[in-house]
């Protein structure tokens, strides 16, 4: 029988050194929110209001934090 696994729906994010701190991310509450996977970082942190679109203006300097943090996923 044969057993298929969808891997792509329910999964959560948050910056590594965070994780059950109560700091924020950007600035918001730091808690796991939901991904998308695939994907990336900067575009669940986009969905969730986390940083602006850094392909838009001048925003890659406001999210250039984005790539010295590690992220977790579950």
């Amino acid at each position: 029988m044969l057993v298929e696994h969808v891997l792509n729906d329910g999964w959560e994010f948050i910056q590594t050194d965070l994780d059950h701190k109560n700091g924020v991310i950007g600035y918001s509450k730091a808690d796991w929110l939901p991904a998308s996977v695939p994907g990336h970082i900067h575009l669940d942190l986009i969905e969730h209001g986390i940083i602006c679109d850094p392909f838009d203006r001048m925003n890659e300097i406001g999210a250039q934090w984005v790539d010295d943090k590690d992220w977790s996923f579950r």
